[in-house]
């Protein structure tokens, strides 16, 4: 049996789920030259003014700011995100303090569920080769 080699074995992918890790998988599959179908059962998020699911902020550690910035979609996302340098420490005395996430101005940012979502659907969703 001959190996194929990647240019002959780049047929259509399906991904199923059109959600943070199904859109990013998309975009990244895409940049390799495969053509990507999306599927999602549920109404497109970008149309609804509100829809049921998770509503919470996503803290982005740099692990997650790495993997937007291979999909090549950090740039407008960490406009969108509020830097986080630390956290409040709610003691049972009272009282509160502040713990960094490093002594060197490391930070999280804090970006929307639903935005990173929308904006992962929308940024790369006008490529020939990546369809929702």
């Amino acid at each position: 049996m001959e190996h194929e080699n990647e240019a002959t074995r780049k047929g259509p992918v399906a991904i199923v789920g059109a959600g943070l890790v199904g859109t990013l998988n998309a975009i990244y599959l895409s940049q390799r030259g495969y053509t990507v179908n999306v599927y999602e059962a549920r109404k497109d998020i970008r149309t609804q003014e509100f829809f049921e699911g998770r509503s919470i902020n996503l803290s982005l550690s740099t692990r997650g700011r790495e993997a937007l910035e291979v999909a090549g979609v950090s740039g407008p996302i960490e406009e969108q995100s509020v830097p986080m340098y630390g956290r409040y420490i709610h003691e049972l005395s009272g009282r509160t303090k502040i713990m960094m996430y490093g002594s060197h101005g490391e930070r999280l940012l804090s970006i929307g569920r639903r935005k990173l979502n929308e904006y992962l659907l929308t940024g790369k969703s006008d490529k020939p080769n990546y369809m929702i």
